[in-house]
């Protein structure tokens, strides 16, 4: 068992905002996909998630 690590990195407790903005794999998808589409201004460091995905 994991103990509700992040099954990708299994570093971090696997919470929303880890999976989505956190995860260093996920990072990497982000930033792979944000250079794909030409958007080399976005800055995937500043998104947060919404206190209402918290609950």
């Amino acid at each position: 068992p994991n103990c509700g690590l992040c099954k990708l990195c299994n570093r971090e407790q696997e919470t929303g905002a880890h999976i989505f903005f956190k995860c260093r794999f996920t990072i990497r998808i982000w930033k792979s996909l944000i250079e794909r589409l030409g958007l080399a201004h976005m800055d995937t460091s500043e998104w947060h998630m919404h206190e209402s995905f918290y609950e």
